[in-house]
């Protein structure tokens, strides 16, 4: 069982979001989901996109979701597609995009998850 950091990705019907909220505040929908995450564990990594603050199971990731689910009652009629991933690994290249710094050299340190992805593919 896979215990490293875990990516949410989702993505909503809009016309859902906007029976449910109306459509000026259609966007709620997001923001109600983003509260919810950023309660449990997870950081914003971009858009629909959450990653775990911590190592974790997926039953626990699955576990967070069900229970968000119970919580938010409109969820399960607006979700298009979602999904959880494991982060194997994880790496910034904001500082490649920084200035027109398109010589940039990032220095890339595996990390430890890249070494056990390697030793557990061939088994």
């Amino acid at each position: 069982m896979s215990k490293g950091k875990k990516m949410i990705n989702f993505d909503l019907h809009t016309d859902v979001l906007i029976q449910v909220f109306g459509l000026s505040n259609y966007t709620k929908g997001y923001t109600e989901v983003e509260k919810y995450l950023l309660k449990n564990g997870f950081e914003h990594s971009q858009f629909s996109g959450y990653t775990s603050e911590k190592p974790m199971s997926y039953p626990q990731a699955y576990a967070i979701c069900r229970s968000m689910n119970r919580q938010l009652k409109w969820l399960s009629q607006a979700v298009n597609k979602f999904s959880i991933s494991n982060l194997s690994s994880d790496y910034n290249f904001d500082e490649l995009f920084q200035d027109n710094n398109v010589n940039c050299d990032l220095e890339l340190t595996p990390t430890y998850d890249d070494y056990e992805d390697e030793y557990t593919r061939g088994r």
